[in-house]
């Protein structure tokens, strides 16, 4: 199974985000994993990319927890982002919460704390199929600038 990654970069314009999130903590583990899994298990599975089921340690994600920011609502993990330098990375929503523009939050808050931080170019990679993705960051101001094979 062939695997292609895009390097996508923002050329929009300056954002504003008005959402509330929580660096994450040891405590938010084992909702952060459930629901990490839960977004990537089908595109693991179709391009065969094993184990299936993958998320970071404990102690990994405790090493970049304060890149690591959670959007918590009704005491549960809806979403997450996290900000790798100038990279935005594993933006996800929890599925029984995607739908309601949340990812778009989650989004728009990244390039936002980047842009008032002055880190840039702002970046992140996507897989090629993942065709949804794809169009929702071109939709909100990134750009293809590269591709790569990552899997033949």
């Amino acid at each position: 199974m062939e695997i292609i990654a895009y390097h996508m970069q923002y050329f929009g314009n300056t954002v504003v985000s008005n959402i509330d999130v929580v660096a994450y903590e040891d405590k938010y583990y084992n909702s952060y994993k459930i629901i990490y899994e839960q977004c990537f298990y089908e595109m693991r599975k179709a391009l065969e990319l094993t184990p299936y089921n993958c998320c970071d340690s404990r102690r990994q994600l405790s090493e970049k927890k304060s890149n690591t920011f959670l959007l918590i609502g009704n005491y549960e993990i809806i979403g997450s982002v996290v900000i790798d330098g100038n990279e935005i990375d594993d933006l996800i929503v929890n599925p029984k919460y995607q739908g309601h523009g949340y990812g778009k939050e989650l989004l728009l808050f990244a390039i936002n704390y980047m842009q008032k931080n002055k880190i840039e170019p702002i970046k992140l990679c996507v897989l090629k199929w993942n065709e949804k993705a794809v169009k929702f960051y071109k939709k909100y101001g990134f750009q293809c600038v590269n591709s790569k094979r990552i899997k033949e």
